[in-house]
């Protein structure tokens, strides 16, 4: 009884195809079984009828398998990538953040100034026109379309005709900034190596750890923001969790997901952050860890975003990974990325992906 009831427990799993494969493959264990009866039996008639069957079966598997080869290169006739690099007119190859503003102009900050793609001509920005320094390490659009950049000295904001730089003279915490992130009420949060700063449009107001009753830890590296307005900010010693009224930390066994490198906010307005061991989800309090043992492409996650379909997308050192909630997909060179050390992605109206690299310059992948 037991062999016979197995095989169809384990049927269940996998793709569509992979299910067709396993239900050919016991009705042909089963086929071979019965002509083997038949022939103990010396019922010639019978066996031949089975082996006609069998032949049967067998054609139909080849051709299954045919199918799922046309399947596979489809998918990948779909995908169409495209590399931006200073030959094209990038400002620089190192890429460290990216943000598509309100009209689809795509602003990538670099190690040496800020290049805005509209899909026929890039514009550098730096220093000379009046950016605050030449290393961009963030960027954000607000709700009237500005530019807001976080520099390795001091915050900057430009309306697409004038530029306006903020630093420590202004009220801002740090000069050097790591992250930016605007909340429900149109205030910046702005993390640094030695604290955080709020900004409402004319004030700043800063906030250091105080034992236990405010940041887990100095050293901001990512904030995102919920729909609830609850502040998710990463730093290199946990995470906090800020409701405008009471602070939360969160700090793990294992150190290396107490590094939070990104953060990102899925459909269902549950936190995912990028750490040192692959990437965290936070659910209601429920915490589940998905890491290279899982599917992922390395551990060091740098980038995290979400598309239209829900699908969680991270930038690691070796590759650039596609979750749907079930199925890990890694990309990497040899799929057709700039570079495999992946630093910031960011997703258009279009949902095609646009990836930063550390040293390759911008990869572009349109889903067709």
């Amino acid at each position: 009884m037991i062999l016979e009831i197995s095989p169809y427990i384990f049927i269940f799993f996998g793709t569509k195809v992979q299910i067709l494969h396993k239900t050919i493959f016991i009705i042909a264990m089963y086929g071979i079984q019965k002509i083997i009866v038949h022939l103990v039996n010396k019922n010639k008639t019978m066996a031949k009828q089975g082996f006609y069957h069998l032949f049967f079966i067998f054609g139909l598997f080849f051709l299954l398998s045919s199918c799922e080869d046309d399947d596979n290169n489809t998918s990948l006739n779909s995908e169409e990538w495209t590399t931006y690099t200073t030959t094209n007119g990038l400002i620089s190859n190192e890429i460290h953040s990216i943000a598509i503003d309100s009209n689809q102009v795509v602003w990538f900050g670099t190690e040496y100034g800020v290049s805005a793609f509209d899909g026929i001509t890039w514009t550098p920005y730096t220093m000379a026109q009046g950016l605050a320094y030449h290393n961009v390490n963030a960027i954000v659009v607000d709700s009237d379309n500005n530019k807001w950049f976080g520099t390795g000295d001091g915050l900057s904001r430009f309306d697409g005709s004038n530029w306006k730089t903020y630093n420590t003279v202004d009220g801002l915490i740090d000069n050097y900034i790591n992250c930016l992130s605007f909340d429900n009420f149109g205030n910046l949060w702005i993390g640094t190596p030695h604290g955080l700063s709020k900004f409402d449009g004319l004030h700043f107001t800063n906030i250091v750890k105080q034992a236990d009753t405010t940041l887990v830890n100095n050293k901001v590296l990512s904030i995102a923001v919920d729909n609830n307005n609850i502040k998710w900010i990463g730093t290199e010693y946990g995470t906090s969790f800020y409701d405008d009224v009471h602070w939360i930390s969160y700090i793990h066994q294992n150190p290396l997901e107490n590094y939070i490198l990104s953060l990102a906010i899925d459909v269902n307005n549950n936190p995912w952050f990028g750490t040192l061991n692959g990437v965290n989800k936070c659910d209601i309090n429920v915490w589940t860890n998905y890491n290279y043992e899982n599917g992922l492409s390395e551990n060091h996650v740098y980038a995290l975003t979400f598309d239209k379909k829900g699908y969680i997308w991270m930038g690691t050192l070796l590759g650039l990974t596609r979750f749907d909630g079930i199925n890990f997909k890694v990309y990497t060179r040899k799929e057709g990325l700039a570079e495999n050390w992946i630093t910031a992605i960011a997703t258009d109206k279009n949902d095609d992906l646009w990836i930063g690299t550390a040293s390759g310059g911008v990869s572009k992948l349109h889903f067709k």
